[in-house]
């Protein structure tokens, strides 16, 4: 049990239903999640990000009231302050999570991780409110971090726009400038490790136009979205900070924070690198083979094995987001690809090895029923095919699965 910001929590290792998880909580004397407060929605995500947890999507007892769109809080607590992640909530979600950019709706019968806490709770476990910013280390001090194909500092100066290239060029590193949504998602599971997931940190964003923000060096941030408004342009905010909910705009005057970054100077210039006509990727030290052929899904599990791999299995968010960015770069968007996903028993889908599937750790809600029981990447996303059609495939290495962050 964790004592955090007045309240003792446990994360279950089961995965269930809101129904379901409410009532293995009760069944430990403690209530499913609520978070009453953005300062409790802040220092939970930071908690889940200091157990690893941070890119995992963990079921509330946030839930929409019958014949309306507002929610409550178990008990029937009104929902006034609620720190909902970009696009949500979503219109059909009955229920809510927390991810690390906020709350989104879901439906009620979405199977997820859960949190249990005990309101008000006597704290049973010692805690310390040490500031994670005491640290960090002065820029001169500090050891690079290898997050992928490139090298980061956090230091612990605060600086302006200016002055932080300034200070980073002093060990030949730049302000941080994150080309890919793969690098946006390690490097804020690397923040949120060293327990700065709330804190925003200074990138190399500068406004170029009213809607419009480029890295340092004229690129185009293209895949990256900065939640800009008029009155942002109107207070001088043109440059740009990151934190655990995505990028925001800030004054490129303010005292900041900010991540130094060293790009490899050979290519790949992302963290997925490939060889061999785009069909072999490197993603974060994992091997993957992604097939020319088509195959059928006994067919394509033959294939891998010859070539001492096996149908991919998704461990979490992370290996889901590099997998999707290998398929964009390498342009296999319009291709179906097979993973070791599999319907058991009918409603329930399980990978190679026994795993059962966290809908999450893909990003879908619900699972399908009846005659499509394969899972496949198609269009950037994880969808369900046929599993006797033939399809492209994607094998994998075994070994160790890909764990939330690169190790440090």
């Amino acid at each position: 049990m964790d004592y955090v910001n007045g309240k003792n929590y446990i994360v279950p290792s089961n995965i269930a239903t809101v129904d379901e998880a409410n009532s293995l909580c009760s069944k430990q004397g403690m209530e499913l999640m609520s978070l009453e407060s953005l300062a409790e929605t802040s220092a939970v995500q930071d908690f889940l990000g200091d157990i690893g947890l941070s890119t995992s999507t963990m079921l509330t007892s946030l839930k929409k009231l019958s014949g309306g769109d507002e929610f409550n809080w178990l008990g029937g607590v009104a929902a006034n302050l609620l720190n909902w992640a970009p696009e949500q909530p979503n219109p059909d979600g009955g229920c809510a999570s927390l991810g690390k950019l906020g709350l989104q709706g879901i439906s009620c019968d979405t199977v997820a991780n859960f949190v249990c806490e005990a309101p008000n709770g006597p704290s049973t476990v010692a805690t310390t409110t040490e500031n994670p910013l005491s640290k960090l280390l002065a820029m001169a001090d500090s050891t690079p971090v290898v997050l992928g194909d490139s090298s980061y500092i956090v230091p612990s100066e605060k600086a302006n726009y200016d002055n932080a290239q300034e200070i980073c060029g002093t060990r030949d590193m730049g302000l941080m400038s994150l080309e890919t949504l793969a690098e946006t998602d390690v490097v804020q599971d690397f923040l949120g490790s060293i327990g700065l997931s709330s804190t925003s940190v200074l990138t190399s964003l500068k406004r170029s136009g009213v809607d419009t923000f480029d890295w340092f060096g004229s690129l185009t941030a293209q895949t990256v979205k900065v939640a800009s408004s008029p009155e942002d342009v109107a207070s001088g905010k043109d440059c740009a900070g990151l934190s655990s909910i995505g990028l925001a705009p800030v004054s490129c005057n303010d005292l900041s924070n900010f991540v130094c970054e060293s790009k490899p100077t050979e290519p790949p210039t992302t963290a997925v690198t490939f060889k061999v006509g785009l069909v072999n990727a490197k993603i974060n030290g994992n091997s993957y083979f992604f097939s020319e052929e088509k195959a059928t899904y006994a067919d394509a599990n033959a294939v891998c094995s010859t070539r001492g791999q096996s149908l991919l299995v998704i461990d979490n968010l992370l290996e889901n987001m590099g997998i999707k960015e290998a398929i964009k770069q390498s342009g296999f968007q319009n291709m179906y690809f097979f993973t070791s996903l599999k319907e058991d028993v009918p409603g329930t889908y399980v990978w190679t090895g026994g795993a059962e599937l966290v809908p999450s750790n893909v990003e879908i809600n619900t699972v399908p029923q009846g005659s499509l029981p394969c899972g496949a990447y198609y269009q950037l996303a994880f969808t369900f095919v046929d599993c006797a059609v033939p399809y492209n495939f994607i094998c994998e290495s075994p070994g160790a699965p890909l764990t939330e962050a690169p190790p440090l």
